[in-house]
């Protein structure tokens, strides 16, 4: 990312090399089944900035899945096709600069054919912060139970 330092009239740039990595891990009733990577999308590099600047943009609490099975792109702002929306039941930081997410989705709680899963800072809305795609289709049927969890990592 650049930095501009405002107070110098040349505009220097400046470019630390900080990255911001996300994975997420599924897990089918207590079993890891999946480890993936995801797309910080353009709405989530904005809300990271905004609360870099102060706290009026809501922090990431939910997590969703999905059945649709389009690419991810910066520009989406929602899963393509939404059919449960949980609250996370756990944020910690886990290492130097790792943050991490949970959500558990119980048993008759998004069952179905899944494919897509989404960190949003609402309840419900557009406010996705980051996407990612299964590789592969994972049924989750009506007594399964279907943990989440998303990490970040700064380096």
């Amino acid at each position: 990312m650049p930095f501009f330092n405002p107070t110098n009239q040349a505009s220097q740039f400046c470019y630390d090399g900080a990255v911001l990595t996300g994975s997420v891990q599924l897990l089918l009733n207590g079993r890891c089944i999946k480890e993936l990577n995801n797309l910080v999308v353009d709405s989530g590099l904005n809300l990271i900035a905004e609360r870099l600047k102060d706290n009026a943009t809501a922090v990431p609490s939910h997590i969703a899945i999905g059945t649709d099975a389009t690419v991810p792109t910066g520009s989406q702002t929602a899963l393509g096709a939404e059919i449960a929306r949980e609250a996370l039941s756990g944020v910690a930081i886990v290492a130097a600069n790792t943050i991490t997410f949970a959500a558990n989705f119980a048993a008759g709680v998004g069952t179905g054919a899944l494919i897509e899963a989404g960190l949003f800072n609402a309840g419900s809305g557009p406010d996705m912060i980051a996407r990612t795609l299964f590789s592969g289709v994972v049924t989750k049927g009506a007594g399964d139970s279907l943990g989440i969890v998303w990490t970040f990592t700064i380096s």
